[in-house]
């Protein structure tokens, strides 16, 4: 089970005056210009360029690869964009368990490691897998906070069975929700919000039934109290522009299946050992690394993956929030892309650079560009 998934947004701000000395409109203060940035894996795996994201041009980008000794998910993409204001918007790596006390016994107590995978009895409901498995793993900050809300999200719960297609998960159960939380941080009472899928699915193993279970999708926002809702134009854009590099994830689709094949060589015993695990995670490098340098053959099973993969995603940052939407649909006239930016601008350019500049009804950043940007086409609702 695996996580892909976002990003957005910034501010520019420009008098433009024409080379004929005449004064032209100048832009509202409130433009925003969003730029295409690139999260990048480290070369001990396969290297270069993961993912792509649209980020603030005001706020700093922390991102990067988590990889796993563990077939099921092997590598998940982390990203914090941090605003000028203390705000924040976050991206958390996917985690993957496995339940089975009757095979397992208590060779693998809850925390061990079963074939690369964690052992851990399955939290499903989504608010307490926020509160008893994200909260103390990724986000501590969170552990006295007061918990303002509950939401379950049943549509973002229904795009479980599209990221996961298989007749393997044809009996999978999928529940999703968010929490908004209350805290005060440097002397500023701060608001967050913490979203998960929750995922699991059953089969049988002899006479027991073993559970394969993840937290995924897991996503926050935080933001100064009473900006948090405001800032939900910015975290939906960040959710739609997160796209994996095509050649990276058919890399990592093969370092999965090499994983898989040397568990299924790995007997239990190698496997509940300390050293094993280690020797594993050395070969679990040395193959990405041997990836890496072996060519970028994409075949048409990967692409077909790849695909399915960015339509699930695209559902998915559709229905995170669809009760408060505050983003609109944008088309490049030239070349037919399309992208989920903030709502209230009535002009949109793509600039050099992947860069995304909106502004009001007068706002033209060819004034001052010598015609560098392409006005973006407003797609009507669907």
């Amino acid at each position: 089970m695996r996580l892909t998934t976002f990003f957005a947004f910034g501010i520019f701000l420009s008098a433009v005056i024409s080379a004929s000395g005449q004064t032209k409109p100048a832009p509202p203060v409130d433009t925003l210009t969003l730029r295409s940035t690139g999260i990048m894996d480290s070369p001990q795996h396969i290297g270069g360029e993961a993912y792509r994201i649209l980020v603030p041009a005001t706020w700093r980008l922390e991102g990067g690869i988590e990889w796993r000794n563990d077939p099921a998910n092997p590598a998940s993409p982390w990203v914090r964009l941090h605003g000028p204001r203390g705000q924040e918007i976050g991206v958390l790596p996917a985690l993957t368990f496995v339940w089975n006390p009757q095979m397992l016994g208590r060779n693998f107590p809850p925390g061990s490691h079963y074939a690369g995978t964690e052992v851990e009895q399955p939290v499903l409901d989504p608010f307490q897998c926020i509160q008893r498995v994200i909260i103390p793993r990724y986000l501590r900050n969170l552990s006295g906070a007061n918990v303002v809300k509950q939401e379950p999200l049943p549509e973002l719960a229904d795009v479980g069975h599209m990221k996961y297609p298989g007749p393997e998960y044809r009996n999978a159960q999928f529940r999703a929700g968010k929490i908004r939380f209350a805290f005060n941080e440097n002397g500023v009472r701060m608001e967050e919000d913490v979203y998960v899928l929750t995922a699991a699915v059953q089969f049988r193993v002899g006479p027991t039934v073993t559970t394969m279970w993840a937290p995924d999708e897991i996503r926050y926002s935080k933001a100064p109290a009473g900006d948090l809702d405001r800032q939900l134009a910015i975290f939906q854009t960040a959710m739609f522009s997160l796209r994996p590099d095509v050649r990276w994830f058919a890399a990592m689709q093969r370092v999965s299946q090499q994983l898989v094949n040397q568990q299924i060589q790995a007997s239990n015993a190698a496997v509940a050992r300390a050293q094993a695990q280690a020797q594993a995670a050395d070969r679990q490098a040395a193959a990405n690394r041997s990836i890496a340098q072996s060519g970028d053959k994409i075949n048409d099973m990967i692409m077909q993956g790849y695909n399915r993969r960015m339509a699930t995603q695209d559902a998915i940052a559709a229905r995170e929030d669809r009760t408060i939407r505050q983003v609109e649909i944008f088309q490049n006239p030239s070349t037919g892309e399309r992208v989920e930016l903030p709502e209230g601008y009535s002009s949109v350019f793509k600039g050099p650079d992947n860069t995304y500049v909106m502004g009001g009804a007068n706002f033209n950043p060819n004034y001052s560009s010598n015609g560098s940007y392409t006005r973006m086409d407003r797609v009507p609702n669907q």
